[in-house]
């Protein structure tokens, strides 16, 4: 069912449909728009309209009872190029003004349209938005328009990765140009923008795209669907949330195998120097084994072109407009290909590489060792430790670090050695030496082990003593667990008032992990002793936390 008026024309009354009458409004206003700016164009305007109202009385005496838009389109080809209709009027004019040919030519060209356009010839395009093929403001379309393309997708996408990289700044940019360039809003404006020529037949010609394009988006069914329900609506906006969403997702992913591939370019650039010093970077394993690189870039490659196939897609899907090319059956069957190819390929390549990797290092058990580790060797050596031996042990971690399992209002240093293989033992040796008086002694240690294997020692008349670290119980706790309050309290590690309560509460807590260990008593007769840990904690254990290690005096206390 469709809304039907009636209009009067010169007296004449007819009934039209509501759709009909605007292209016939929007046609007239046109014709009267253009020829307005011509000399006698007036009359030819209303030679156009007194011209249209015979067709309609035509059609009226044939029993048409309500004109139709597709009445009026007949109407507006009927009437042809209307420019036709002042052929003879125009070459009298010619004869009587021969010498204001130029002049002419010049006014004509006053409203941005060139004579050459005028007579039907392709001219410069003028930069507009686009209103009817617009996401936000049309400027991309328009830009597409201005530089001679059809599909304002590629430039959409562009806009959308350059807005990622730029913090918005190009959205600052897409702002500004939406206030300060034109929407093309009327049917010479579009022309313009494509680089048409502008005249009446070309003015007539785009009035009917408009009202054809018009027609098909009400009949669509995207339209009926979106117009069915509020629901519909609804739903519409959460689907666009999701795959926007989904896009913010797969743009970080993105940036992130970017970043992995400037590692691996860097990786590449150390590993032609490397030469044979044990290390446990990424270039040492690509210079001792290639293959890890180029399962690496493979890698790269394949997850960049599966996430940017995903990433097209989905762009083009949230930004398609009436003027975006549905994508053929071959094309979409390609795409399809490809992300599967690239996606089997990402966990092929991935799942090499990570292999190759795990066995490079597991049959080359001393990569890491002392070289590996320099920072932690300075940090122990700030403290008087010697490394002597460390196999297997992760060089990313510090061996230093700070604890506030006992309440302490300044944190607790202590030394942490993990392991960076599980299948593997790791090995420590450490000491240091202290000059002391005659007298008798013991060593005292507070320590967590996940395991045996590891000795604290010290040495007398070049013999090493050693006292087995007592390893966590099953339940994951050390003798400190149970120790009382006030022995915990003799050995200076409450650095604030804690309460027995408060004790008791932190030993079923972290501080509950710790031993206090300590060696025979010995009589040292004066002088340097050394004293460390040293040993092999087996596979199945990961570490070993060292929180005080100290010479005791039993006649003198703590040195």
């Amino acid at each position: 069912m469709k809304k039907n008026i009636t209009i009067n024309m010169f007296g004449v009354l007819y009934a039209i449909d509501d759709d009909a009458c605007q292209l016939l409004e929007q046609y007239i206003d046109n014709m009267h728009r253009y020829f307005d700016k011509r000399e006698g164009g007036a009359e030819i305007a209303d030679d156009i309209e007194h011209r249209v109202a015979e067709l309609l009385s035509e059609l009226k005496d044939q029993g048409v009872e309500a004109v139709s838009i597709e009445h009026v389109q007949q109407i507006i080809k009927r009437i042809g190029n209307p420019e036709q209709m002042d052929e003879t009027a125009d070459d009298a004019e010619s004869a009587r003004h021969d010498g204001e040919a130029s002049e002419s030519q010049t006014q004509s060209g006053d409203d941005g349209t060139s004579a050459g356009q005028e007579k039907g010839g392709m001219g410069a395009r003028k930069l507009y938005r686009d209103p009817q093929d617009k996401m936000l403001g049309g400027v991309m379309s328009g830009l597409c328009r201005y530089f001679g393309c059809d599909d304002p997708l590629p430039w959409r996408i562009l806009m959308v990765l350059l807005a990622l990289v730029s913090f918005s700044t190009i959205g600052i940019i897409y702002l500004v140009a939406w206030a300060l360039i034109p929407a093309a809003n009327t049917p010479e404006d579009r022309l313009r923008m494509q680089g048409k020529p502008v005249n009446a037949q070309s003015i007539s010609e785009e009035v009917m795209r408009e009202a054809n394009r018009a027609a098909n988006y009400v009949q669509s069914p995207e339209f009926r669907s979106a117009a069915r329900s509020f629901w519909g609506t609804l739903l519409t906006i959460f689907v666009f949330c999701v795959k926007l969403f989904v896009l913010l997702i797969i743009g970080t992913l993105i940036a992130s195998v970017l970043a992995c591939a400037v590692y691996l370019a860097i990786a590449y650039g150390e590993s032609s120097h490397i030469g044979n010093a044990m290390n446990d970077s990424l270039g040492w394993l690509i210079a001792h084994d290639a293959m890890i690189g180029v399962l690496g870039w493979l890698g790269v490659i394949s997850s960049l072109v599966f996430l940017g196939t995903l990433f097209y897609l989905l762009v083009r899907s949230l930004f398609k407009s009436s003027s975006t090319r549905p994508l053929s059956a071959a094309t979409r069957w390609a795409l399809a290909l490809v992300c599967l190819v690239t996606l089997i390929s990402s966990i092929a390549f991935g799942s090499l590489f990570a292999y190759k990797v795990k066995w490079v290092k597991e049959t080359n058990p001393n990569i890491y060792n002392l070289s590996t580790i320099p920072r932690s060797v300075n940090l122990l050596a700030r403290d008087g430790w010697k490394l002597n031996t460390a196999v297997n042990i992760n060089a990313g971690d510090r061996c230093v670090s700070t604890t506030d399992d006992f309440g302490s209002s300044v944190e607790l240093p202590y030394y942490k050695f993990e392991k960076e293989i599980d299948t593997k033992p790791m090995s420590l040796d450490m000491e240091r030496s202290e000059t002391l008086s005659a007298g008798r002694y013991h060593i005292e240690a507070i320590t967590a082990a996940d395991g045996p294997g590891i000795n604290l020692f010290y040495t007398e008349r070049g013999r090493r003593i050693v006292t087995p670290v007592l390893p966590r119980l099953s339940s994951g706790f050390g003798n400190m667990s149970t120790m009382p309050y006030d022995s915990v309290a003799k050995l200076g590690l409450f650095n604030d008032s804690i309460t027995p309560l408060q004790w008791h509460t932190m030993q079923a807590d972290d501080a509950g992990e710790w031993s206090l260990q300590r060696t025979p008593s010995f009589d040292h007769a004066g002088g340097k002793l050394t004293y460390g840990f040293a040993g092999t904690l087996p596979v199945g254990a990961d570490k070993i936390k060292v929180l005080r290690i100290r010479v005791v005096s039993e006649t003198y206390g703590a040195k």
